[in-house]
């Protein structure tokens, strides 16, 4: 994991200082449609757990440098040999460093929600995860980028141990 976060903020330096400028960038009012997949898991606890979702995301540019957005999807789990799908929901927001160049690092904070049918026994909470993390969008035409980042997380159950790690990745249209 270590060797993977070395290589995202080594892409994202090499973005600042080679990366090839495009014609017109992001602009305010642009919308972003995202299909996209991740997986995630658990470290630093006695027991680790792995999830996988797929899921579509609708962002809109409220400047040049910042997206506000939402995902609802679907999160896939194993758990004792039984496989689980729940519905799944996310509110995210991007900070662009840059916003005119073929590859455009960003920071990412969002709110994820694993599960949203909730046990009876259970609260909201325990399925919740505040988390941020580094990202990069690579525009393969002037309109579709593929879109990674890196995040980490906190898990806001009563007695959450240990921090979760998530990758995403996917493919991104600018409208």
């Amino acid at each position: 994991m270590k060797k993977a976060l070395f290589i995202l903020v080594f892409a994202l330096f090499a973005c600042f200082t080679f990366g090839q400028e495009q014609e017109e960038g992001i602009s305010a009012g642009d919308i972003e449609l995202s299909f996209n997949g991740m997986v995630f898991t658990t470290v630093g606890t006695s027991s680790s757990t792995t999830y996988g979702n797929i899921f579509v995301s609708f962002g809109s540019y409220l400047s040049r440098r910042f997206l506000i957005g939402i995902a609802p999807g679907l999160n896939l789990s194993t758990s004792e040999g039984e496989t689980n799908v729940d519905f799944s929901f996310q509110g995210f927001s991007n900070f662009n460093f840059v916003v005119n160049k073929k590859a455009i690092p960003y920071i990412r904070a969002s709110f994820y929600q694993y599960s949203i049918d909730i046990p009876e026994d259970s609260k909201f909470t325990d399925y919740s995860v505040i988390q941020g993390g580094l990202g990069i969008k690579v525009f393969f035409s002037a309109l579709a980028a593929w879109d990674t980042s890196l995040n980490a997380g906190y898990s806001l159950a009563e007695n959450a141990e240990g921090i979760t790690l998530m990758l995403l990745t996917g493919i991104t249209f600018k409208f």
